[in-house]
C-alpha cells in the first residue's frame, strides 16, 4: 500500500490531472491501457461496497457464534447496520473514515502479532496441537 501510494504521489508531482488512473497510464501505456484501467476502476468503485459489507456481515457472524453470544445470528440486520455505519463514515467524510481505518489497522496489526507470538510460544513449549514443535527442520 505505502509503495502504492508513493507512485500515485509520485506521477502527481509529474502529471497534472484530476482523473489520476486514465491520466497516468495514458501517458505512460498509451491510451488503450487509460481507458481499460478506468472501465475497470469502475467495476471496482461498484463491486466494493457489496462486498466490504458481505465480509462484514460474515465475520460478525462468526464473531457472534465462536464468542457463544448468539448461535444463529440472521445476516440481513448485521448487514444493514454495515450498509448505516459504512454511510455514516461517508457521510462524516474522509478525516473521520482515514482515522477509524488506521484504527482498525492498527488493532489487526495488534492482534496478528498476537496470533503469531501465541503460535511460536506453543510450539515452542511443545503444546501445538499434534505435538508439534519449534524445530529448524523446515529448512
Amino acid at each position: 500500500m505505502l509503495l502504492l501510494g508513493f507512485g500515485f504521489a509520485r506521477r502527481s508531482a509529474a502529471f497534472s490531472h484530476a482523473d489520476s488512473v486514465h491520466a497516468f497510464l495514458d501517458k505512460m501505456l498509451g491510451p488503450g491501457a487509460g481507458f481499460v484501467a478506468t472501465w475497470m476502476l469502475l467495476g471496482i468503485y461498484i463491486v466494493f461496497p457489496p462486498v466490504s459489507v458481505l465480509g462484514m456481515t460474515a465475520f460478525t457472524q462468526a464473531f457472534l457464534r465462536h464468542t457463544g453470544i448468539v448461535t444463529g445470528a440472521d445476516g440481513l440486520p448485521i448487514a444493514l447496520v454495515s450498509w448505516a455505519l459504512v454511510w455514516l463514515l461517508v457521510w462524516r467524510g474522509i478525516s473521520l473514515t482515514a482515522r477509524s481505518v488506521i484504527a482498525v489497522e492498527a488493532v489487526s496489526l495488534l492482534l496478528i502479532t498476537a496470533l503469531i507470538v501465541v503460535i511460536f510460544v506453543r510450539l515452542g513449549t511443545g503444546n501445538a496441537p499434534g505435538h508439534q514443535t519449534l524445530t529448524p527442520d523446515v529448512f
